[in-house]
């Protein structure tokens, strides 16, 4: 029992000191209410105590919770899962590509060669293994016009380095004209069919591309760019180049059929 509690029992107590027992329940009744009439008889300082207790008893409750309750949570700014550090992006081969999968490959510079686009992923190569094949724009000296390469080299290798699985395959890009897309490549050393690659302006973001054997498109996306130029990989899963293509803008409108 604590300091309160016998506080408020005296107090009680006292009370119930100065109320002479009675055997008529009624005549008590009317004793009282003539007792009230004329003031009361409880002591001043008494009922002082008695709700001096009452409030400190029902004040110590609301004291404890409020110390035993945390401070409020801003459930808006919790996690919903564990947190985990961020991982690499995945690369996917779909027809969609994704920016940051598109550079983890090297160039050493050569004699004669200057880097436009540096290297990108494209796809596996057929030879299989960690083997991947990329492609890059470069200049040379002594040609004004831009050079589409391919090659093969390992996972994170760079292009022109010890690694590199032979020579690469390059195919000059035509002087520049009206035409914004200006150049069309088929992906050699693919593990898959239908690889194309697409140098074009930069006002391209995107290409449609209609299927050789029906009325089906796939969408060539960017996998690479300078400020002249982009580089575009489309996949048409066919053996046969593409019909016809249509160029959109970053927003999505058409700027060039071929």
């Amino acid at each position: 029992m604590d300091e309160l509690e016998r506080r408020l029992r005296s107090a009680l107590a006292d009370m119930a000191e100065e109320v002479p027992p009675s055997h008529n329940a009624w005549a008590e009744q009317e004793r009282r209410l003539a007792l009230k009439s004329h003031g009361s008889r409880v002591r001043p300082a008494l009922l002082a105590a008695v709700a001096a207790a009452v409030v400190a008893l029902v004040a110590v409750p609301v004291t404890l919770l409020s110390l035993r309750s945390p401070s409020q949570v801003d459930h808006a700014s919790m996690p919903t899962g564990p947190v985990s550090p961020t991982a690499p992006t995945e690369r996917s081969d779909a027809n969609k590509t994704f920016g940051p999968t598109w550079s983890d490959h090297g160039y050493r510079e050569i004699p004669g060669e200057h880097l436009v686009v540096k290297p990108s992923y494209v796809t596996s190569a057929k030879e299989g293994g960690n083997l991947h094949v990329v492609a890059y724009i470069v200049t040379k000296d002594g040609n004004p016009n831009l050079v589409l390469c391919t090659v093969v080299v390992p996972e994170s290798a760079e292009v022109n380095g010890l690694d590199q699985r032979g020579a690469p395959f390059c195919r000059e890009v035509p002087a520049q004209s009206r035409k914004l897309v200006r150049f069309q490549m088929l992906t050699p050393d693919s593990a898959e069919q239908g690889l194309y690659l697409f140098v074009a302006d930069p006002k391209v973001s995107t290409i449609l591309l209609r299927r050789g054997e029906d009325d089906k498109y796939t969408e060539a996306y960017q996998i690479g760019q300078a400020q002249t130029v982009v580089l575009l990989l489309g996949r048409t899963n066919s053996p046969l180049p593409p019909k016809q293509y249509s160029a959109k803008d970053a927003n999505q409108q058409y700027i060039e059929n071929g």
